[in-house]
Formats: structure tokens, sequence, C-alpha cells
């Protein structure tokens, strides 16, 4: 194969790659891609944990966490709004179980501390200590939980760019082999098979094309400097 052909291959993949990645970027606003890795916010949280923030920003929280979610995730509101929820929507009713997931401080103890913040009365040292121990439990449970849903949304995500790119490449191969296009005159099995290669390809080297481009153009060179 022709260093020209090699390099060109390479480029075409990466761009195919990145018009894989547009067209599902394109219905990131679809429910079923929006919610993407959420669910793993709530799994890492814990169930009682993540049913408080219903105490703190009413029935529709679930609608407000999903739109921070598709909006920013690691880099907007979500981790805000997850931790003063929780602290917000500890109550007599649900710290014993909150403290049982989050595992710092007991149950009776929390308890106690939610009735004396709702009455008003003021906390003791030792209530105090156990409190922010307490919060910041909540907030590492937070950060583990928004970057474990983060890192499942980009999974899920090129798992879907790698299928998009897969169906363009065939959509393309068939359409160059209809054409008459040079080089394109093998047979259906061949050709979904090249389209399958490329198009599994082309998602990993959507951000890297133009550099690995350059090191086989470098590579051939050196090479060719030795002969």
């Amino acid at each position: 194969m022709e260093l020209s052909l090699l390099v060109d291959m390479i480029l075409a993949a990466g761009a195919l790659g990145t018009a894989a990645y547009g067209v599902v970027d394109g219905f990131k606003y679809s429910d079923g891609f929006a919610s993407a890795g959420f669910n793993r916010i709530q799994e890492t949280m814990g169930a009682n944990a993540y049913a408080s923030l219903g105490k703190a920003y009413g029935n529709g929280y679930e609608n407000l966490l999903r739109a921070q979610y598709l909006e920013g995730r690691k880099q907007g509101e979500l981790v805000r709004t997850l931790r003063q929820g929780v602290r917000i929507g500890l109550t007599e009713n649900n710290a014993a179980a909150m403290a049982d997931e989050i595992g710092v401080i007991e149950g009776e103890d929390l308890k106690a501390i939610a009735a004396n913040v709702r009455s008003g009365e003021g906390l003791s040292d030792n209530q105090k200590n156990m409190l922010s121990r307490f919060e910041l439990a909540v907030d590492a449970r937070v950060d583990a939980a928004v970057a474990l849903a983060d890192k499942s949304y980009k999974s899920i995500m090129q798992m879907r760019a790698s299928v998009a790119a897969i169906g363009l490449a065939m959509v393309g191969a068939f359409g160059l082999r209809e054409a008459g296009v040079a080089n394109m005159n093998s047979g259906t099995v061949e050709t979904l098979l090249l389209a399958l290669v490329v198009g599994v390809a082309a998602v990993p080297l959507a951000p890297i094309a133009k550099d690995v481009a350059k090191a086989v153009q470098s590579a051939a060179k050196a090479t060719r400097r030795r002969k």
C-alpha cells in the first residue's frame, strides 16, 4: 500500500469518527441519550441519600438533575446541587438510613443532630464534629457518583458513535462501489468487512488522526534515510 494512500485512509477514518460523534451528539437531548450513565448517581449515592433530594427540590428534582447532568456533569452545577440537596434533605425520618449508607456516623447520632437542627437547638462540639464528618463523606460520595456516571456516559456515547461510524462506513463503501470508484470492485462480503474495519477504527482515531498520519509519514521518511 502506498504511503499517501495509507495516510489518506487514516485521515478519512478520523473524519468519519468525527462525523459519527456529530451524529450521536445531535441526539443527546432525547431521553434515551441524555440518561446514559445517569443511574450510576443513585446507585453510588445510595437510595435514601438520593431520595432526600426530593425534600430539598420538590417532586421534580429528577428533571432538574437530568438537565444539569446533560449540560455539564463534572463541570456544571450538578455536583453542588447534589451536595446541597443532601444537606437540606436530611431529616429525623431519613437520618438513620442515610447514616447506614454513608457509614461514618451512627444512625441515632445523626437522627439527634437532625432533630436539633429542625428545632433550632444548638449543636454540641461533638455533634458539630460528627456532622462535619458526615458532610465530608457525602461530598466524597457525590464526587464518586458523578465521576462514575460521567465515565459511563462517555463509554456509552463512544459505543453509540462506533455503531454510527460503522453504519456510515457501510453506506459510503457500498455507495462508492455502486459508483464504480477504482479499487471498490470487491464483493459484498469484502465490502462489508472493509466498512466494519474502517467503522471500528474511526471513533478511536478521530481525536488523533492527524498525529497518527504525521507519525506514519515521519516513520516512512526515517526508513528511507536508513536505506
